[in-house]
């Protein structure tokens, strides 16, 4: 056998040797363990508590991604900031530690938790959100309904040029030709007379007036719903509750997560020990 496999073999740890030393050291070893397991439990009692408050809307006629993004909108959350006092982080920054907007899979539904320092204090965001959404949704709707009616009065006033035209012409090339009049309110193209260039302005003249008239019916159908909301949100399910038991911290995780790293901690201590006893670096 060579040299170097000689040394290989010393530097390899004997588990028995290594259990020895654990148990040689075993005060030492369970007092890691306890000391770490009882710091992580302090921690976990005196760790700022966590509450949660959720609740479900459902939108209608708006994409979710549309309303989750005018929900984390600066309209909607500075309020909600300023309600409670908050300075010196941005919008982000609170969504990311107070907010969680989420949109399940192929639904028209949003879910909106909130977290705050006590039960009182995460239902008041949740109620501010939606309370300061609705005001978005209720300008989005304005904002909507202004932006067709002055699209359709646009429209209407050229359709309605265009109709005042068509009948000019038909006027003017009945009067020119002697044909009667009342013949340019007709709509029964087989009565009037054989002249294809007054069928064809008479056909001008009942398309332009189609065209303004539907126009008008749009406008009066948008005015209308000036009073309707375009965007409707409704509550789903259970209602923005109290809810007084925290949510962080877990405590049983972090005491356990406590217990985890003392086990390590004292199983490197022994490790450390035996290398010391028997002479051995692992390290090389």
């Amino acid at each position: 056998m060579s040299v170097d496999n000689v040394q290989d073999n010393e530097d390899v740890i004997d588990l028995r040797k290594f259990f020895k030393v654990i148990m040689e050291k075993r005060k030492i070893f369970v007092a890691i363990i306890i000391l770490c397991t009882l710091i992580a439990t302090i921690v976990a009692f005196v760790m700022p508590k966590t509450y949660q408050s959720n609740t479900t809307i459902r939108i209608k006629t708006l994409t979710a991604a549309k309303g989750i993004e005018l929900m984390k909108s600066a309209e909607v959350i500075e309020p909600v900031m300023d309600e409670l006092n908050l300075s010196g982080i941005s919008t982000a920054q609170f969504i990311s530690s107070n907010l969680s907007i989420v949109n399940p899979r192929n639904t028209d539904l949003i879910s909106v938790t909130a977290y705050g320092k006590t039960p009182e204090e995460a239902q008041a965001i949740v109620k501010a959100v939606l309370d300061n959404y609705a005001v978005a949704i209720d300008e989005y709707n304005e904002d909507q309904n202004a932006s067709t009616l002055d699209y359709l009065n646009e429209y209407m006033a050229e359709a309605e040029k265009e109709m005042k035209e068509a009948e000019n012409k038909l006027i003017a090339y009945q009067e020119q030709k002697g044909i009667p009049l009342a013949y340019a309110v007709s709509s029964d193209i087989d009565n009037m007379p054989m002249d294809a260039d007054f069928i064809r302005l008479s056909r001008d003249r009942r398309i332009a007036t189609e065209r303004y008239l539907q126009l008008m019916r749009n406008y009066e159908n948008a005015k209308v719903g000036e009073i309707q909301k375009a965007v409707e949100i409704s509550t789903v399910g259970e209602a923005n509750t109290l809810d007084e038991t925290p949510v962080k911290p877990n405590k049983k995780i972090i005491i356990a997560i406590g217990f985890v790293l003392g086990v390590m901690t004292s199983l490197g201590y022994s490790l450390f020990a035996y290398c010391r006893k028997y002479g051995i670096n692992i390290l090389n």
